[in-house]
């Protein structure tokens, strides 16, 4: 069981580790006494020296500042100093202790304290503890012991009180504590004793006993004394008996709690199978509503889109009928603009090789043939005109002559007289250069367009379709058709063209 001779404070505490130094602190000598507080002081010295003191709880009031927590702490520090075997009990309402709360749960350690000293600090700042304040103050005051309160104001003027802790305090002796130089009066609320030098002057009444009488009471008492532990050992043992019978009602209970809490998590569990099921029939029910209403939607959205498709089927014949009638328009305009194209001639070609044809014209001899037919054994997909050209056997010009013979093509030399600048202007310098042709004049719907590979058939359909005129080619050396081209199409940079390959390499 917990020893409850001495509650500790925290500055009592610091006074038994530090002695002197930390009791200086709380000594009655540094409180400043005169008319409007010497009557506080004396009391608060009548009850650190432990003389008798009323019954009733004594009320310090007074304004903050006037020392009113200062006299609580020099008469727990004179007690813990004097007595240490006193009890004292100081609360406040920044400080509620746990050994107070203990001696609530255990109150017949108060009675049995032979001096107990309660100290109630702060009384108008109390707001979480004043029930057990109240339990406190009562306890104390049944077992007649000192209680000591400082407070602002009196009990009744303060709202933070229980009703219960107003009349509790109503019979006390409130002593009010003015500021230093200011006269102090007192006023109690109920008659209930005078603070008068009776119980200040150290001598407690007594009452007298005759000699012949004290053994007699001493037998008395002793035999009261066999009694009571007579009785307290009966007491102890029922005691032991209803704690065994409690702990088998507790098991009892245990078990019946156990019971209970198994029934209830079944029907709770059952209850919420129930619950699932009817939330998942109102979900499925909430679904197939759903569902319908999609179906519905579903369905007017599909007539609707059946009337558009039929009102686009009709926009697409009526948009039909007007192309087929604007082609109808365009070909009327097309036979109106088209120039008839001048009749195709017919090229004649020449059914001997390159070589024969350029011996037989006299520009190369024999041997020289058969030197660069050898070359061209060795040399992988070289004509023979570029090899004739590389030997210098024959000139470009003239290879191109006999080349355009053999194919049936006309062959021109290609100076700046010879080429129209409107027919020039017919054809981008880009697409000429891609293709490696010129334009020369055009009449008639004819274009004749000089060109190094006459047989590039790709070359003279881009060309027709972007002039819209018949070609007529004409074969020509690619140095005149590249002086043409510096001539006729300048590049923006002032970079001559590069020399391009023509049908011959």
């Amino acid at each position: 069981m917990v020893d409850y001779s001495v509650v500790s404070l925290p500055f009592v505490q610091a006074i038994h580790e530090s002695g002197l130094s930390a009791l200086r602190k709380h000594e009655f000598s540094r409180f400043w006494a005169d008319d409007a507080n010497r009557l506080a002081l004396e009391t608060c010295q009548a009850i650190a020296e432990l003389r008798p003191i009323s019954p009733q709880p004594i009320i310090l009031i007074g304004d903050p500042g006037v020392g009113k927590t200062h006299l609580l702490r020099a008469v727990a520090a004179g007690l813990c100093l004097r007595e240490p075997a006193v009890l004292v009990v100081r609360v406040s309402a920044e400080c509620f202790p746990d050994s107070a709360r203990d001696l609530l749960e255990h109150p017949a350690e108060v009675p049995g304290t032979a001096r107990c000293v309660l100290l109630v600090d702060q009384l108008e700042r109390f707001a979480g503890h004043v029930e057990e304040l109240e339990s406190l103050i009562h306890l104390f005051m049944e077992s007649n012991h000192c209680v000591l309160i400082a407070s602002r104001a009196h009990p009744d003027r303060l709202p933070n009180l229980t009703d219960g802790l107003r009349v509790l305090l109503r019979g006390g002796n409130a002593i009010f504590v003015g500021t230093f130089g200011v006269t102090a009066e007192r006023s109690e609320v109920v008659d209930s004793g005078t603070l008068d030098g009776e119980w200040l002057s150290g001598t407690e009444p007594r009452e007298e006993v005759p000699v012949e009488d004290l053994s007699a009471r001493i037998e008395a008492l002793e035999a009261e004394r066999d009694a009571l532990l007579d009785q307290v050992r009966r007491l102890s043992d029922e005691l032991e008996a209803s704690r065994e019978v409690g702990t088998r009602a507790k098991k009892e209970v245990y078990s019946l709690v156990d019971q209970t809490d198994a029934l209830l998590s079944d029907m709770v569990a059952e209850q919420e199978r129930q619950f699932r099921t009817e939330q998942e029939q109102e979900l499925r029910g909430q679904e197939m509503a759903r569902l319908r209403r999609e179906c519905e939607h579903a369905r007017t959205e599909a007539h609707q889109a059946q009337e558009a498709v039929s009102a686009l089927r009709g926009e697409l014949a009526e948009a039909v009928r007007g192309r087929e009638e604007a082609l109808a328009r365009l070909a009327a305009l097309e036979a109106q603009l088209r120039v008839p194209a001048p009749p195709k001639t017919e090229r004649t070609r020449d059914t001997r090789r390159l070589g024969e044809i350029l011996c037989d014209n006299g520009d190369i001899t024999q041997p020289q043939l058969t030197s660069a037919l050898c070359a061209q054994t060795t040399a992988d997909h070289t004509k023979l005109g570029a090899i004739l050209m590389q030997k210098g056997f024959a000139a470009e010009d003239v290879v191109v002559r006999a080349l355009a013979q053999q194919l049936g093509f006309e062959f021109m030399r290609i100076d700046h007289g010879a080429i129209q600048p409107d027919a020039a202007q017919l054809v981008s310098g880009r697409m000429a250069k891609q293709h490696r042709c010129m334009p020369l004049h055009a009449a008639s719907g004819e274009l004749a367009l000089a060109m190094s590979n006459p047989t590039d058939l790709v070359a003279i359909d881009d060309i027709e379709h972007t002039t819209n005129l018949h070609v007529r080619v004409v074969a020509a050396p690619s140095s005149d058709i590249a002086k043409a081209h510096q001539h006729f199409y300048v590049e923006g940079n002032g970079k001559r063209p590069q020399d391009e390959d023509t049908w011959i390499t």
